[in-house]
């Protein structure tokens, strides 16, 4: 005869912690819609006993921080009567879902605050998925699929499907939004207006992360609603494929740092015929969640990707008047600075071409207009630091290849700072008291000195009530490069920024991607990582995580991300006390293929 067990707790005791082994085999596990129950530091082992199938109705929540391992002969979850029950995965690390056959959960939760879910399995769901913290890994053959009713709650950069995801869908459920992703960004694709019963499956595709925008693209020159394709990205695009000849509107998104989107009132949504990309156009943009629904329904599915309609830009002609001189110099600064002029064009104001406006590109502009030339080696600089001392004086720390540096002064008293450059050389500044943002610039791209110099003096405030917001530079070769910032009531020497962190090291470095960090915490502390290319593009990020006093060894496998180039590795210390997070050690990893 088949046992049971049966959890119906009464509302007085409704959590149930099991700490030791949980093994359900050949037997049945009732959980009602009152209890919950959490395993720690366990695995789920559902399977087969005595020629009985482990099995699993619920209609609770069922919290676990370790993998679930199925070795049942026939799916093990079931509903616990009309309710759907939750499975929620919570704690550290990396975590799996096991199993030699495809198996259907009710809900699935993720809320974890550091690591992932990965799929070994293929995974339907009846209930909802649940986004709140975490990174869910599916492959095609491991792919997660949602009902006809499922919905999906949550969805954001820190919590996403990086994969395959699979949908039913109908006339009457119509519409559906993919919470997809790259394990770092955020990327949704949907579609809506559904007309006819389809499946529909789909992923997102980092094609050329490094790449920019195809101003020569294939397309098939179709107007919709007034506008004409004139680019197409090639950082990105997603798949999306239906079963059935069901016609349907795309949603895509964008996001304005990974997609390097600096207007998203150009996009235009596009589909590939084949041979060239075909303009669906733009129906209504949702700027809050940043997505759009194309304009024209279309019944060919595949690849889908950003189209804009502007015109390829002109760089530097930030003032639209056809020409590059020393006025848009003027336009750039007071786009930086936060005072943009009334018809700054931000296509043209991207000079050198990474994709945002910044420092970099007012240097790269001073530098067409002036006929230089950039070095002829592709620089790769140190980080500047920028100290504020208690009488106002301000000293800049650098490498000698910094020409230009922008900053934000933070507090009630910044509008009313007077600040004056102390610097023996051609460079000016100019400071928006009403943002608090200065810029310090040469019109010949001078670099600043080698070494710890004088850089201005901060009057008709007390500097002891400013603090600096974001502060980062442009080197001689237009890259933006990062600046540490020290203020006047926590100034730290240089040769103290890694104290209490010793013997950090990285290796092998050079590399192919997979590689090692060792460093020793002199007390405990609560750290991150974060790994950025030579442009200042965030390609990896961690979750914090905290960390014992004592030696540290850390594995890393990054070689599907990481292509031949220079990388910065950066050690990160949140403080909970103050609210602030500091760089305490960065290292240059070099990765050849």
């Amino acid at each position: 005869m088949k046992k049971h067990i049966l959890l119906s707790l009464m509302l007085f005791f409704p959590i149930l912690l099991i700490s030791q082994q949980l093994y359900i085999g050949g037997t049945n596990m009732h959980l009602s819609g009152n209890v919950q129950v959490r395993l720690q530091d366990m695995d789920l082992n559902i399977g087969d006993n005595g020629g009985g199938q482990g099995r699993l109705y619920s209609g609770g929540l069922l919290t676990l921080n370790r993998n679930i391992n199925v070795t049942s002969a026939a799916d093990p979850f079931y509903k616990h009567g009309t309710n759907n029950g939750v499975i929620m995965f919570t704690g550290t690390g990396n975590v799996l879902i096991n199993s030699g056959l495809a198996i259907t959960m009710q809900s699935l939760k993720i809320d974890k605050s550091s690591g992932g879910l990965t799929l070994n399995t293929p995974v339907s769901l009846e209930g909802d998925l649940i986004l709140t913290n975490g990174i869910i890994t599916t492959t095609l053959t491991n792919i997660l699929s949602m009902g006809l009713t499922s919905n999906v709650t949550g969805g954001s950069e820190t919590s996403h499907v990086k994969g395959y995801m699979r949908k039913g869908g109908n006339a009457t459920y119509h519409s559906f939004l993919f919470p997809l992703g790259t394990g770092v960004y955020y990327r949704p694709i949907g579609y809506s207006n559904l007309n006819a019963a389809s499946t529909v499956t789909a992923r997102h595709v980092e094609n050329d992360p490094l790449g920019g925008w195809d101003t020569n693209p294939l397309v098939e020159g179709n107007v919709v609603n007034g506008k004409l394709i004139h680019r197409v990205t090639n950082i990105e695009y997603w798949e999306m494929t239906r079963t059935g000849g069901t016609g349907a509107k795309v949603i895509l998104s964008w996001d304005n740092y990974y997609s390097q989107v600096a207007n998203h009132e150009n996009l235009l949504a596009a589909v590939w015929n084949g041979s060239a990309w075909r303009n669906l156009g733009v129906n209504a943009f949702n700027v809050s969640q940043k997505n759009f629904d194309s304009f024209n329904s279309t019944t060919m599915f595949g690849a889908f990707t950003l189209a804009s309609s502007q015109l390829p830009p002109v760089p530097g002609d930030v003032n639209n008047d056809g020409f590059v001189n020393v006025l848009d110099v003027v336009w750039l600064v007071s786009y930086i600075n936060g005072s943009p002029p009334v018809g700054f064009n931000t296509e043209n104001g991207d000079v050198n071409n990474d994709g945002f406006i910044n420092i970099a590109d007012l240097t790269a502009l001073i530098n067409l207009i002036m006929g230089g030339a950039k070095s002829p080696q592709d620089v790769i600089s140190e980080p500047g630091h920028l100290y504020l001392y208690d009488d106002g004086n301000v000293s800049f720390l650098s490498d000698g290849t910094l020409t230009a540096l922008y900053f934000e002064l933070k507090g009630e008293e910044s509008d009313e700072a007077d600040i004056g450059l102390v610097l023996d050389s051609d460079h000016i500044i100019s400071y928006n008291q009403d943002t608090g943002i200065g810029l310090i610039y040469s019109m010949t791209n001078t670099p600043f000195e080698i070494g710890e110099i004088a850089l201005m003096k901060i009057e008709g405030v007390d500097a002891l009530k400013l603090t600096w917001g974001r502060a980062e530079a442009s080197n001689v070769s237009h890259r933006l490069v990062h600046v540490n910032t020290y203020n006047s009531n926590e100034a730290t020497p240089i040769a103290e920024i890694s104290e209490g962190i010793n013997d950090f090291r990285t290796f092998p470095n050079p590399g192919v991607g997979v590689f090692s960090v060792r460093f020793n915490l002199e007390k405990p502390n609560v750290l991150s990582y974060e790994i950025s290319d030579d442009n200042g593009r965030i390609v990896y990020k961690t979750g914090r995580n905290e960390y014992s006093s004592g030696n540290h060894s850390e594995e890393f496998n990054l070689s599907s991300i990481m292509k031949s180039g220079v990388y910065f590795l950066r050690l990160i210390e949140h403080n909970a006390s103050n609210g602030r997070n500091t760089v305490k050690q960065e290292e240059k990893l070099i990765i050849v293929k």
